[in-house]
């Protein structure tokens, strides 16, 4: 009986310690990797440069605003220049924060931003200045 109790808590132990415990490291899939504009060769780049991109936000942004503020929008570059995941770190109330939103999903493609001669995704902010009408 000694015997048979023994070998059962053998067996039992054994395979308790036996357990693998070991973790399973696994890098990010490249293509969902997000970087900074700091990271990559070339930072995206709205087609025309910065003077484009304020002509674009001044006609397409109507929002009445009451006093000179700012909106800080975050947003995604996709490789394909799409913006995605728009968002609004800061606003100036009344509204602006989903104006700043609508506006910038309806931003035209972008560059891209480029690491290695390939286009990242890459997170990009702007900051949009607002006054009176």
């Amino acid at each position: 009986m000694k015997k048979t109790v023994l070998i059962i808590f053998l067996i039992i132990a054994n395979y308790s310690f036996s357990q693998d415990q070991s973790v399973k490291l696994s890098l990010p899939n490249p293509s969902e990797v997000i970087y900074t504009s700091n990271q990559v060769t070339f930072p995206p780049k709205f087609k025309g440069g910065k003077n484009a991109l304020g002509a674009f936000i001044k006609r397409n942004f109507n929002v009445k605003v009451y006093k000179k503020g700012e909106i800080l929008v975050a947003f995604i570059v996709e490789k394909d220049g799409k913006l995605s995941e728009v968002g609004v770190l800061e606003d100036a109330g009344k509204g602006t924060a989903d104006e700043a939103i609508r506006v910038m999903n309806n931003s035209p493609k972008w560059k891209p931003g480029i690491l290695n001669g390939n286009p990242v995704r890459v997170q990009f902010s702007i900051t949009i200045p607002v006054s009176p009408n």
